[in-house]
């Protein structure tokens, strides 16, 4: 359930509780000096010192319940039922859902409570309370193990985006792709419309990816195309003796390489497989690479290394203009065997 920030004195009363290390040693101190000094103020010491300290802690916690109760209320008074089916934020709800308007703007929901269970989008099955999250995402419980959007999710906790689309969840069972068999377990983002790439967080349990046979790691991320192509690798690895430490995207057929050089904005979310096999690799040098002329391309430079071959083609910004371009250099480079 959303529900609004811990206030300060609530924060306060958790820090004190966390941190009785520190504090029991000094009240016992504090004791034991209204002890000793007994004899000169008779205890009074002592006694004025728990005095305070327990009106002090009386006074926060009724001044933090009566907050609570007061925050308690609004939150429930946002608690009411819906008049008619209605579709909001990509969810379709049936007719006495109990609902919290977003006050703060009044045509967006906070929480929908679906019960047993509600058809709130094709094929997705929620129950209980779904939770309008941000960038426009509802958090809910999806109520048995469903296709969506073609990948098998497992009953349990699932994103939709406000169109009503898959856009998080583990996957049930494995699932088989063009890269390979994904593993049960490994969660799943997608970006709304179709088709869609797709990230993927692998389980603690690795897998092996065509073309190339990668070998990715437990826990590691990396992205498909829509069709289940493999687009990306995670590193370290290497490729014909040249280290990439933060992995790779697959190069297909002619693909223009300057595709992959833009400003961040400027890459779609999505991203059409070329046509073509494999290529080459592209990412960015873990080593410095030796070639014609003695000149060499160093640590960092983000460069594409084919299949077959020596001609590596390299990609910088040239920023001594006053508009930053693209600069492309093919040279002929040490590589290890094809």
């Amino acid at each position: 359930m959303q529900f609004p920030e811990p206030s300060l004195t609530r924060e306060f009363l958790s820090g004190f509780v966390e941190t009785w290390r520190l504090w029991v040693p000094l009240l016992l101190l504090l004791i034991w000096v209204g002890w000793i000094t007994r004899r000169w103020w008779g205890g009074r010491l002592l006694l004025l010192s728990v005095g305070v300290l327990i009106t002090f802690a009386t006074t926060i916690t009724l001044r933090e319940g009566s907050r609570e109760r007061a925050t308690m209320e609004a939150w429930n008074n946002r608690r009411v039922p819906l008049p008619q089916a209605a579709r909001i934020d990509g969810l379709q709800l049936a007719a006495g859902t109990m609902v919290r308007w977003n006050k703060e703007d009044q045509e967006h929901l906070l929480t929908a409570e679906l019960g047993n269970g509600q058809e709130v989008s094709p094929g997705v099955v929620l129950v209980g309370e779904a939770d309008f999250l941000w960038e426009s995402v509802w958090r809910g419980t999806l109520a048995k193990d469903s296709v969506l959007r073609g990948w098998p999710c497992a009953a349990g906790k699932i994103d939709l985006h406000n169109s009503g689309e898959l856009s998080w969840c583990l996957l049930a069972v494995a699932k088989k792709t063009a890269a390979g068999d994904v593993p049960a377990g490994t969660a799943v983002l997608l970006e709304p419309g179709e088709p869609s790439n797709a990230l993927l967080h692998l389980p603690a349990t690795g897998m092996r990816a065509n073309p190339g046979e990668f070998s990715i790691a437990p826990h590691e991320w990396f992205v498909l195309y829509s069709d289940g192509e493999l687009l990306s690798v995670p590193g370290p690895l290497n490729r014909r003796g040249v280290t990439f430490p933060s992995g790779v995207v697959l190069r297909h057929g002619d693909e223009d390489v300057t595709r992959w050089y833009g400003y961040a904005n400027q890459i779609p979310k999505t991203i059409a497989r070329p046509t073509g096999p494999v290529t080459g690799w592209r990412g960015d040098l873990g080593t410095s690479v030796t070639c014609e002329g003695g000149r060499k391309l160093n640590i960092g430079s983000r460069v594409t290394i084919p299949i077959s071959g020596d001609m590596v083609t390299a990609t910088h910004w040239d920023l001594s203009s006053p508009k930053a371009k693209q600069v492309i250099d093919s040279l002929h480079c040490d590589l290890g065997p094809n």
